[in-house]
């Protein structure tokens, strides 16, 4: 008995001593969300003071985006970034150049995420201008319509094609696919798959639904109805279809201890921690939304194509000789569709601090699209 007696108080002293250095090695940010370093502890608390600052922005007439009730959020008609760098014309869609008057101009409009929208750098240095550039000429004027997103998700894009692009009467429609999309393709709250979003909306989503698909949460939340819903998703009706919310935010009474907090951390292998892992449910919604673009395309009179546009990430997989972690549904969109795969590098140079495109790079995909022109 003073054995196990030993035994028991030895192991509450270790326990405790144990939760004494866990606790000065962890730091609790204003909302409760335990971080070391910048890992982010289980359970997860949503950053809702910095998500309602963020919200306040959405109303100022310089905010580059705005809410939109078909599709989440959508960028500002005529807005201009402060710096310069980024501005839209009055139906919302990122410069490209002087838009041609001409009825017989070859018309293009391009759809997809920031990839396609061009983060990172001007309105001309984006692969949408680029290629209006490369394409036109006097005998035949081009006119790119980029309507690419930051933040979108495929479903996204689709929907934006089918609501503003499809009445400019395009003649070829192309998506700028990045695949990291179909994890957002299962995401219904941004701030659950992203807390540091500068968006903490709501965006619609399809699910399966037999051999076709369901949209749901359309129209979106309102901003407000969002960050109402953040003070406590579990079982919130909004987050019904959320891809991303799982026991990770739920609480209980053992979370008010920190070394708890951290061996639940460690035992946890998220697939966003250790690797994207393509899914049943990515893979066959990923593979019909593009499948309904294409046919939305097709039905308009329009040339459909989807333009590869890879991670830097992806590419150092590529290039170290492996398939991405998409490789074969790719191949599968290839089979379907005309599927166009610049040959990118993932060279420093080539990229913006944020990750995207640099001008040189946007330049080679507008050359490697213009080829099949």
């Amino acid at each position: 008995m003073r054995r196990l007696l030993l035994v028991a108080v030895s192991l509450v002293v270790s326990l405790a001593l144990a939760e004494i250095l866990v606790r000065a090695a962890v730091h609790v940010d204003a909302d409760g969300q335990r971080w070391l370093g910048e890992h982010r502890l289980l359970p997860y608390r949503l950053p809702l003071s910095e998500l309602e600052k963020r919200v306040a922005e959405l109303s100022d007439p310089a905010s580059l985006f705005v809410y939109d009730s078909d599709l989440g959020w959508s960028l500002r008609p005529g807005v201009r970034s402060r710096d310069g760098m980024f501005s839209a014309d009055e139906t919302g869609a990122r410069r490209t150049g002087s838009a041609s008057s001409d009825e017989s101009a070859l018309r293009i409009v391009t759809v997809g995420d920031s990839f396609t929208f061009g983060d990172e750098v001007g309105d001309d240095q984006t692969w949408p201008a680029q290629l209006e550039r490369l394409l036109g000429s006097e005998e035949r004027p081009v006119d790119v319509i980029n309507l690419g997103v930051n933040g979108y998700g495929v479903d996204q894009a689709v929907l934006r094609y089918e609501r503003d692009g499809a009445s400019r009467e395009p003649d070829v429609v192309i998506l700028g696919l990045q695949a990291e999309n179909l994890l957002r393709n299962l995401n219904v709250v941004r701030a659950i798959y992203f807390p540091g979003t500068s968006l903490p909306l709501s965006k619609p989503r399809f699910v399966l639904g037999g051999e076709g698909l369901r949209l749901v949460n359309r129209p979106t939340a309102t901003p407000e109805q969002v960050l109402e819903a953040l003070e406590d998703p579990t079982g919130h009706p909004l987050f019904e279809y959320e891809g991303w919310l799982d026991w990770r935010f739920e609480r209980s009474g053992a979370e008010a201890s920190a070394l708890v907090s951290l061996v639940r951390s460690l035992a946890d292998r998220h697939p966003r921690d250790t690797g994207y892992v393509l899914t049943q449910e990515m893979a066959a919604i990923g593979t019909r939304t593009i499948d309904r673009l294409a046919n939305a395309a097709k039905a308009d009179g329009a040339r459909f194509l989807v333009v590869h546009v890879p991670r830097r990430h992806d590419l150092q997989t590529i290039a170290g000789g492996d398939a991405p972690w998409y490789g074969a549904w790719i191949d599968e969109i290839g089979a379907r569709h005309e599927l166009v795969r610049p040959e990118l590098d993932a060279a420093d140079s080539l990229f913006e601090p944020g990750g995207h495109y640099s001008q040189a790079q946007n330049l080679h995909v507008a050359e490697t699209l213009a080829e099949r022109f």
